[in-house]
Parts: structure tokens; C-alpha cells; sequence
């Protein structure tokens, strides 16, 4: 029997504002392993977790706790210091062996901080004591390297319980309440800055924390990202660099400039060491293995940038050489990016020659083409028809229509071609382009434009020949032929699957579930959205343009839904992407979260959003007319929902005036942009007392926009005339539209629009209909939230309610969601306010 243990006072302390982790510490307590292994680079928290097991460990169970520092330490001297702390006296470390294997009772043996250094002998000794020590024993590992054991036989056993960097990092709700604990109740955008900074690195997290004291007030994103930098880098130098030999520290701030890089890179770049790569991955440097990326390893950013500008010499020469490599290895975009790394924009413009369409929509290709414009002449990137038609295609994407206007105006120089069979190909492609740029603009001629260049295109353009198609279906969107849209949205589908692009399938698909949405078909398109975006996912194009635009479309679908939070999010992670894009798109970030903001009351905040678009497409260098008009429908519907209706009149009569003017349709990316102007209208009419007006107006829709199949606006319309009617008296025609409405919104799941409607509605009508208001919440919702209230735990909520923790994470979600909130704080307080508990 084994006769002592390290006593529970000798473990290491736990820091000040200490968050107790149940999500991790639940894990490694939940079942019995004969090894736990925290496996994650410095800063990880895995002393403090290991710490925080210590002291929940069941009575009876002995704990032996090894502080071994990560310094170098032989076989002989592990097994004295275990001697030691299973009190055999200093001469009892051959006894270790036989006394694990003959031990009887519980006992948790915590190793924390294994040396760093690899050493086959030591890892071995461990492996040995492993295998031979009795059932009662369970190890406990903390490591910045894997110890070379036989850690696949105990997987396969079910022995061995992994918990990684990924795990081991902050989570959004954790990272929560490590602020709040440490009196930072910043803002969401500020904490998913703070979490994209740092990837969720418990060590990056205090840094900034320590660099901006709590009494500084919020700091802004650009403060954020620069918060604690100093103390940031003395800690890196101590823990990282000091530590490696000089030559793999240097090597190290090289690969933090790479970004990326995998072994056969390495070797290339620092050929004259070989092997680097796997050293510095054996020390537990930061490297992590990219998911999905097959060998390939990058930093943490928040280490990665500061490790980057700790390395000596110009990276030009480092740059040089990876767009050799990656231009050997065909990857052409990679290439781009280091050329212009090097500082060698002739060899970027190059090589942006041999990019297609579809390369130019990955990754952030777009961005920096439109970089290159501004470093290169311009006559450099006009000296080919390939340059002159990409960046056409790229100042399209961010919606730089003059320029694009300007580039179309040199194609004559190119004019005439040695072949006709060229010659037709290059106006083929020009009338594609110039039939986007009218469609971009609203002009009629689109529409012939595209068409005129389909029946041209040869079958090698077949991206441009895929891009028209999106075009003539766009169009047709617009004209209200939605069965044409999907058609032609089809065969470029179709097209796209043929060729393999699954960048130019993620485009289609956003236009198939924006049109499935027009339909009113919110869960098909939501699940179309959701899929997008798990297979660019895979294809590592998680933060294209592409990827950027299904998340702000998908935001737009859970705000019809009624589910704010949701929306919040993807809103805002889509406008994040679409702003390091420039895409033009970025503008309906902004006005979807201007609206959710105005749900909850911040009219003040909702229209500096509104002024925030404007300023952002001004920057862009956006014309105008692609943005004013969803600008000023979103700033209308604002004022319409502050009473205001005089400001609404003028603004919605001003939006309907400039497209009727200059006879254009509505913009690409809002092709119902005329027709709910016009309803806002009529709700502006109904409450202005103009009732025949607005049953006029919207009576004249209704039947077009049910022959055409746009059920959203359908149900809109039906619901927009039971206020007007009811608004005149006429209870049984007000009754059966909004019955018809009503089940409509239901069975489209239009709760947006159903609760929009409900503001107007007036009360004695609302008996009539029957349209009493539902529990807001259900019982078991009720009963969560209270528990929630009185402070409790997602984990405890699960005990007490007999749920699975996942369950009550769905309950949570819901509640805030129905209660407009996002954070627990908020929703208990909204209950209150709403009676729903007891103040």
C-alpha cells in the first residue's frame, strides 16, 4: 500500500478572477482513464486545470502531484521524484514499479509540465510504468509535446482521454464570463474580436486583459488588437524563443510570416536544416495541424503576428522563395499573395494573368487584385485582354462600376484580333461583362447584353459562360419569372458540377435560396445555406467572399425567423468577411443588423449603422446607384416604425421616384427592392387614415405577386390589408386576410413579418381573430430560466430539470432568441421587465 500523497495545500495556486472550467473539468471527471492527457502549447491553462481536477478528486483517492517544470529530466531521476511523492524516501525509486502494480486503492498520479525536450529513454520509462501499474493508478499528463508512448494501444482500449488546444481554449460562452469576472462587460463584437485575436488562447486572453485595465472603459477593436503587446512579446521570448536554439527561433518568426506552411515547404526554404519542421513541432512550440488541411500547420494568429515582427532581416527573400514553391506546386493564388509579400508586384501581375474566375473567387483574391491596382500602373494591368478582363471581373465583385466602365472602353485596343474565331471570343466576353455592369446599374439592356454573349462564349469560357447565366437569372428574379430564374440557375448549376468548381456551386446556390426564400421556402433555403457553408468548409474556403455572402444571406433568413441571435451572429461574421473582401454586398450586414437593433428599441444605433453602410460603400468606391436604394428602403422602414410616418412617406416615395426616373429595376442583390417599398406605402397610407389608397395599392399586388410565386410577400400583403381594413371598420374582410396571412407567416415561418404585423394590430380586432398572444415562453422554458435566475450552471439546469446538457443549451438558446437578448444576464432582466418572472 502506498502510505502518502502530495497534500492538496501543496498544489499550485489558482490565478486571481480564477474561472473554474466545468466544461473541461466535467470531461476529464466523467469517466475513469488510465491516462488524461492535456496536450496543448504554453498558455493553454493546463496546470490550473490540472489544479482545479486535484481538488474535486472523490475521497479516498490519493493524488501524487509532480511539478516537473518542462525541464530535461532522465528516467532514473522520474522515478525518484514519484519515489518522492508517493513517500518511498529518496532511495526508493526502484521500488516504484513493483509498489504501482501492487497498489489497492485510488490514486491519481498528475504530471505537470513534461519536459519539453524529446527523449526516447524518458518516454519509454513512462510508457513502462504505464503498462505495468495496477487499475487503481490513473496518470494525469500535462504537455506541450506527445510523449513518444504507446498512446494508440490505450485509444483503442478506451484508456486514454485527449484533450488538445482546441479544447483547451476559451469558448465564446467562457470567454464571457472570464471577462465579466474580471469586470469587462464588453459588448458581443468586442468579445468576438477578442476571440478571432486570440483563438480562444487562455494566456493571449490575460495578456490583453492586463494591457487594458478595466477602469479604461471598453477599448475600440484597433485598442484591442494592440492591448498588452509588450508584455505579450516578453512572454513569448521567455517561454518560446529563449528556450530553442538560435537558429529554429529564427526559423520559427520565419514560419510565423508564411502563415501556413507544411513539410515539404519547410525543406525548400530552409533546406539547410533539414527536418526543422518536425523539431519544432516534437518542442510544442504553437504549431497546430490546420483541420482538414492534411500536413499542413500554422500558428495561432494572435502568435503568429507578434512572432512575425520578432524575427530579424527582411521576410522579402522568405516571400521570394514561397511564390517560387507554390507556383512549382501549381497554386496560383498563394503565389499572388508572396509575390506581393516580396514586394515584387511585376511577378504578381504575372501570375494574376493565369487566374480564372474561379481562383479569383477563393480565399482573398479578390481583395488583393484590387491591392495590385493600387501598386502597379495602370497601363501593367491593361496590357493584355486576360488582365483587362479579371480585374473587370474583380471591380464587378466589389462594385466599382466607373472603373469597370473604364476598363470596357480599352478592349478596342485590342481590336482587331489575328483570328476571327479570337476576335469573336474577346466581344463575346466584353458584352458579358458590359451586360453585369447594366445589370449591376438596373438598366434594361442587361438582359440582351447577356444573351448576346452566351450564344458567343466558346465552351473553354465556361466560367464567363456560368457568371451570364447568374446574370439572366438574376434578371429574371427581378421581372417576377421565377420559374425562368430557376431554370436558368439550374444549367449553371449544372455547368458548375461539370467543371468541378466548388466555388462557382456556393455562388449558384446562394441565388437558388434566394429565390427559394422569394418563394417563401425559408427552411429549404436555410438548409441549402447551412450546407454552402460546411462544404466550403471543407474545401479550407471558409473566409472566401463567397463563404462571407452565404452568411449574410443566412443572418437575413433567421431575422424572418424571429431568431435574433442567430441572425446577430452570422450578420455580423458575414459582414466581417465581406469587409476584408470589399465586396459591395457588405452594405446588407449593415442594414440587417440596423434592423435587429431597431427590434430592440435602438432606433440611435440602427440608423449610425445606416450612416456606417453609406460611409463604408463611399470608401469602396461604390457608386451611388447600387446603394442608395436599400439604404433609404431600410431608413424608411426605421421611421415607419417610430411613427413617423411623414418622414417615411418622403423617403419611400423618393426611392420609387429615382427608379422611375431613370427607368431602371431594382439591384441584383435585392431584386424585391420596388415591391416592398410599395408596401411599406400602403402601411404608411393605413396609418396616415388614406385607407382606400392603401387597399388599392396593395389589392393591385396581391394578385400579381401570387401568380408570380413571391409567397413572403404574398403573406406580407395579406397581413398589410387586415390592418388596413381594420383600420376602416371592415372586421370580416380585415378577418379573413389576416387568417389567410396568419397561416401563411405559420407555415413559411414568416415570424418577422407576423410579429411586425401584431404592433398595428388593434386590440379589439386581435379578440376577434382570435389572435391572442401565445405563451411567450413554454413551461419548460420557464422552468430553465429560472434556474438560470437563480445562477445555476448549464450543468446543474441538466441535473435538477433531469435533461442532457445539450438540451438545456437548446432551451437557452430559444429563450434568448424569443426574448430578443443574447447574453443570460439580458435574458433575466427582459423577464422581469415582460412579468414572466418575479422581479
Amino acid at each position: 500500500m502506498i502510505d502518502a500523497a502530495t497534500p492538496l495545500a501543496s498544489l499550485p495556486r489558482l490565478p486571481p478572477q480564477h474561472l473554474p472550467r466545468a466544461r473541461l473539468r466535467q470531461a476529464l471527471l466523467l469517466e475513469e482513464h488510465r491516462l488524461r492527457l492535456l496536450l496543448a502549447p504554453l498558455g493553454h491553462g493546463k496546470t490550473v486545470l490540472l489544479g482545479e481536477c486535484a481538488r474535486a478528486a472523490p475521497a479516498g483517492t490519493r493524488v501524487a502531484w509532480l511539478a516537473l517544470g518542462g525541464e530535461p529530466l532522465d528516467a532514473a531521476a522520474l522515478c525518484r521524484r514519484l519515489g518522492e511523492a508517493l513517500g518511498l524516501g529518496p532511495a526508493g525509486e526502484a521500488e516504484v514499479p513493483g509498489r504501482l502494480r501492487d497498489c489497492r486503492e485510488p490514486l491519481w498520479i498528475m504530471l505537470d509540465d513534461y519536459p519539453r525536450e524529446p527523449d526516447a529513454a524518458l518516454d519509454a520509462c513512462l510508457d513502462r510504468l504505464l503498462v505495468q501499474a495496477s487499475p487503481w493508478v490513473s496518470w494525469w499528463l500535462a504537455s506541450r509535446r506527445r510523449p513518444a508512448c504507446n498512446l494508440a494501444r490505450l485509444l483503442l482500449e478506451g484508456e486514454l482521454l485527449e484533450l488538445g488546444e482546441a479544447e483547451l481554449g476559451f469558448d465564446a460562452a467562457e470567454l464571457e464570463a472570464f471577462l465579466l469576472r474580471n469586470g469587462r462587460d464588453w459588448p458581443e463584437e468586442l468579445r468576438l474580436a477578442l476571440l478571432e485575436q486570440t483563438d480562444g488562447w487562455c494566456a493571449g486572453v490575460r495578456l490583453r486583459l492586463l494591457g487594458w485595465p478595466a477602469e479604461a472603459g471598453t477599448p475600440s477593436p484597433g485598442q484591442l488588437a494592440e492591448a498588452g503587446r509588450p508584455l505579450l512579446r516578453e512572454y513569448l521570448q521567455r517561454e518560446i524563443l529563449d528556450a530553442l536554439p538560435a537558429p529554429q527561433a529564427e526559423v520559427l518568426c520565419d514560419l510565423a510570416r508564411l502563415t501556413r506552411c507544411c513539410t515539404s515547404l519547410a525543406e525548400y526554404l530552409f533546406e539547410e536544416q533539414p527536418g526543422i519542421l518536425d523539431s519544432l513541432l516534437e518542442r510544442g512550440v504553437g504549431l497546430h495541424r490546420e483541420e482538414g488541411a492534411g500536413a499542413w500547420y500554422r500558428l495561432p494568429p494572435l502568435l503568429a503576428g507578434e512572432l512575425a515582427d520578432m524575427g530579424h532581416g527582411s521576410p522579402c527573400g522568405l516571400h521570394r522563395r514561397a511564390c517560387q514553391w507554390y507556383s512549382q506546386q501549381g497554386d496560383l493564388h498563394a503565389a499572388f499573395e508572396h509575390a506581393l509579400r516580396a514586394d515584387q508586384p511585376d511577378v504578381a501581375a504575372s501570375l494574376l494573368q493565369r487566374l480564372t474566375e474561379d481562383q479569383l473567387l477563393q480565399g482573398h483574391n479578390v481583395a488583393r487584385v484590387l491591392r495590385l491596382r493600387e501598386e502597379l500602373p495602370e497601363e501593367l494591368l491593361s496590357s493584355t485582354p486576360r488582365l483587362l478582363i479579371l480585374n473587370a471581373w474583380a471591380l464587378l465583385f466589389a462594385g466599382r462600376l466607373d472603373e469597370v466602365e473604364a476598363l470596357l472602353e480599352r478592349f478596342a485596343r485590342f481590336l482587331p484580333m489575328p483570328s476571327a474565331a479570337r476576335q469573336r471570343t474577346l466581344v463575346a466576353q466584353w458584352l458579358g461583362l458590359a451586360g453585369m455592369l447594366a445589370h449591376a446599374r438596373g438598366q434594361r439592356e442587361a438582359g440582351p447584353l447577356l444573351q448576346a454573349a452566351l450564344d458567343d462564349l466558346p465552351d473553354e469560357a465556361w466560367s464567363q459562360r456560368l457568371l451570364c447565366l447568374s446574370g439572366l437569372g438574376q434578371v429574371a428574379l427581378i421581372d417576377g419569372h421565377l420559374d425562368a430564374a430557376r431554370l436558368l440557375n439550374r444549367d449553371a448549376l449544372k455547368l458548375a458540377r461539370a467543371q468541378g468548381s466548388a466555388i462557382f456551386e456556393a455562388y449558384l446556390e446562394i441565388d437558388h435560396a434566394y429565390l427559394l426564400a422569394q418563394r417563401g421556402e425559408l427552411l429549404r433555403a436555410e438548409t441549402l445555406l447551412r450546407r454552402v457553408l460546411d462544404a466550403l468548409a471543407e474545401q479550407r474556403q471558409a473566409g472566401c467572399p463567397v463563404a462571407s455572402r452565404a452568411q449574410l444571406r443566412l443572418g437575413w433568413l433567421c431575422y424572418h425567423q424571429a431568431r435574433p441571435a442567430e441572425a446577430r451572429q452570422l450578420l455580423q461574421e458575414g459582414l466581417r468577411g465581406a469587409r476584408r473582401s470589399l465586396d459591395s454586398c457588405v452594405i446588407y450586414g449593415y442594414i440587417g443588423l440596423a434592423m435587429l437593433d431597431a427590434r430592440q428599441g435602438l432606433f440611435d444605433s440602427a440608423f449610425n449603422r445606416l450612416l456606417e453602410a453609406e460611409r463604408q460603400m463611399q470608401l469602396q468606391h461604390v457608386p451611388e446607384a447600387v446603394y442608395r436604394g436599400p439604404l433609404l428602403l431600410a431608413s424608411g422602414t426605421l421611421s415607419l416604425r417610430q411613427g413617423r410616418t411623414a418622414q417615411a412617406r418622403e423617403i419611400f416615395s423618393r426611392v420609387l421616384g429615382r427608379y422611375r426616373e431613370d427607368g431602371r429595376s431594382a439591384p441584383a442583390s435585392a431584386a424585391d427592392l420596388l415591391l416592398r417599398v410599395e408596401c411599406q406605402l400602403a402601411l404608411v397610407d393605413a396609418q396616415d387614415g388614406q385607407v382606400p389608397q392603401a387597399l388599392e395599392r396593395l389589392g393591385a399586388m396581391l394578385a400579381d405577386m401570387r401568380r408570380q410565386g413571391r409567397m413572403a410577400l404574398v403573406c406580407e400583403i395579406l397581413l398589410g390589408l387586415a390592418l388596413a381594413h381594420a383600420a376602416a371598420g371592415a372586421d370580416e374582410q380585415a378577418r379573413a386576410c389576416w387568417q389567410e396571412g396568419l397561416h401563411l407567416a405559420r407555415h413559411h415561418g414568416l415570424e418577422a413579418i407576423l410579429d411586425d404585423a401584431r404592433r398595428h394590430l388593434p386590440e379589439r380586432f386581435a379578440e376577434q381573430a382570435g389572435e391572442r398572444p401565445a405563451p411567450l415562453l413554454s413551461l419548460r422554458e420557464l422552468s430553465v430560466l429560472e434556474l438560470i435566475a437563480r445562477g445555476c450552471s448549464n450543468l446543474e439546469i441538466g441535473e435538477r430539470l433531469f435533461i442532457s446538457l445539450h438540451t438545456v443549451k437548446t432551451h437557452a438558446r430559444r429563450i434568448n432568441g424569443k426574448l430578443g437578448v443574447e447574453r443570460r444576464t439580458q435574458a433575466v432582466a427582459r423577464a422581469k421587465e415582460l412579468g414572466l418572472l418575479k422581479a
